[in-house]
């Protein structure tokens, strides 16, 4: 069960499109948060139902150079930096309390 949010940004320029070198610079951010449940785990011989809030983020650099030697012919050398960031925190849910695992037949 997700309640999520997510917001992204993207930024491109280009220095000089028509001239003989061009240069190209670029930006891209997301960002996925929010609060989640996960599965239950078992630890000992009790099961838990777990918050887990979330956020992830990611950013990409790009820059690039473009050579146009001829009509049709184009040289490109790019080059893109992408950096990641998760964080993710579990907790006991409030309303969820310990319980025995039921392990004797009814």
């Amino acid at each position: 069960m997700f309640n999520t949010v997510r917001r992204m940004t993207d930024v491109d320029l280009t220095v000089n499109p028509l001239a003989m070198i061009t240069y190209r610079f670029g930006y891209s951010h997301s960002t996925f948060e929010g609060p989640s449940l996960s599965p239950s785990y078992t630890i000992m011989k009790y099961d838990a139902l777990l918050q887990q809030y979330q956020r992830n983020g990611n950013d990409n650099y790009r820059a690039a150079v473009d050579l146009k030697l001829n009509k049709g012919t184009k040289l490109t050398f790019e080059e893109e930096i992408n950096h990641t960031r998760r964080t993710t925190t579990l907790r006991l849910t409030r309303t969820a309390s310990w319980h025995r695992k039921r392990t004797e037949p009814r």
